[in-house]
């Protein structure tokens, strides 16, 4: 931590980029908003933020560089990210780092980092506030408790040390839970026009150890619909969007769920020999963006669930 604050302090008032990964999420842009404000710093992706993370960006007034060029900065601040892969058409030279996931592949060639395996990356930048004995401003407080509850799909997956930080946040950003809340409503027509016809559409699959609902909305709010078909009882939902040649895909597994299902390993397994992009997650949650055979790979996926639910009830 220590390290990390002086080169902060030593880069003060030069040209700072603060880098998300790209389809960003709310821990993403709530964390990377944070780092932008302490050090006046510029907020980018490589390409695009997540649909679901727009809200929060609308709620911060935060403006968002596409497609930076690093070289025309001082400082470069990766924040939420794990993998080279998650920074399509980015550059890196010099670089300091803020993560919380396992297996990152960024820290042995950064200069510096925060790195710890708590819920979210907003967390690890909260602790950089205290340390620097710098108060939160309402926004800030809002973008880092959004991406807390994002990270932790509403607390159902939170630590007593997550949800302990979420109540500091708020109470030293003087905002309420409500608030926080907001961020998360799919508030126009259209988005619930989506939720409603993905509640509709979903395709009900009964294994023997799991229930899995399967559906393609026609807009990119995986997010959303994933955690939909979770609160109405499914044990995994696999949500899938087409976009050109793009496959975007989220295989998320409810924390409740007593399988031995990991997503992650699933989804690694069947998008063998496809073009990928950007693959992150763990046991719960997998998050994919490659291309290939669409209904292919949905049928991979699909296919390698039910070898795992027949396997654990053959005799040992």
């Amino acid at each position: 931590m220590k390290e990390f604050v002086e080169i902060l302090k030593e880069n003060k008032g030069k040209r700072v980029l603060v880098l998300c990964h790209d389809d960003a999420d709310n821990d993403a842009i709530g964390a990377g908003f944070a780092m932008a404000e302490l050090t006046k710093g510029t907020l980018a992706v490589p390409q695009k933020v997540s649909e679901h993370a727009l809200e929060l960006i609308n709620k911060l007034g935060a403006k968002v560089e596409v497609a930076p060029n690093t070289l025309d900065y001082d400082l470069v601040i990766i924040v939420d990210t794990a993998d080279i892969q998650q920074l399509p058409g980015i550059t890196l030279k010099n670089y300091i780092l803020i993560d919380h996931h396992k297996n990152n592949l960024l820290l042995e060639n950064s200069q510096g980092y925060i790195y710890k395996l708590v819920d979210s990356t907003c967390q690890l930048v909260y602790y950089l506030y205290k340390e620097m004995e710098v108060s939160l401003t309402p926004a800030v407080a809002l973008g880092l408790a959004a991406g807390i509850l994002g990270d932790t799909v509403g607390l159902t997956k939170a630590s007593n040390k997550a949800i302990i930080d979420l109540g500091n946040i708020l109470q030293d950003g003087n905002i309420g839970y409500s608030t926080v809340l907001n961020t998360f409503k799919m508030s126009s027509k259209i988005e619930r026009l989506q939720k409603l016809k993905a509640a509709t559409g979903g395709k009900v699959y009964e294994f023997s150890d799991c229930i899995l609902v399967y559906c393609q909305p026609d807009k990119n709010f995986l997010y959303y619909v994933a955690n939909m078909f979770l609160e109405l009882g499914a044990d995994l939902a696999l949500v899938g969007y087409k976009e050109g040649d793009w496959i975007h895909l989220r295989l998320v597994k409810s924390n409740q769920c007593l399988t031995s299902h990991n997503v992650y390993e699933i989804v690694k397994k069947a998008s063998e020999n496809m073009v990928v992009e950007n693959f992150w997650g763990d046991q719960y949650f997998a998050g994919f963006k490659g291309q290939g055979e669409y209904d292919f790979f949905i049928q991979r996926i699909l296919g390698e669930i039910e070898n795992i639910s027949n396997n654990k009830n053959l005799p040992n």
